[in-house]
């Protein structure tokens, strides 16, 4: 793989954790928390429909992460040339 295309693959990444990060701002302020508070989820206190509701989000965003993983690692894949028989061999 050359280098213009390890850029391009670095320069995605980079605006994908950019929205991400956003993303989050976002929700901690929607939440009423300022930028630099943790957080820290406890299990047992919420209710099961958000608990439902995390399990569901935390499946997603594994699936979109083996999905661009996928895809970086299929654009990454060398390609071989395609083998040619031998001129005068016979396939078995």
């Amino acid at each position: 793989m050359d280098l213009a295309k390890q850029n391009q693959n670095i320069e995605r990444l980079r605006d994908e954790l950019e929205r991400l990060n956003k993303q989050y701002a976002q929700f901690k302020e929607a939440v009423g928390l300022t930028q630099e508070a943790d957080l820290n989820v406890d299990a047992v206190s919420m209710t099961p429909a958000v608990r439902e509701m995390m399990q569901a989000a935390q499946l997603e965003a594994e699936r979109a992460s083996r999905q661009a993983v996928a895809t970086l690692t299929a654009e990454t894949a060398p390609v071989s040339a395609p083998k040619r028989a031998r001129r005068g061999a016979l396939s078995i």
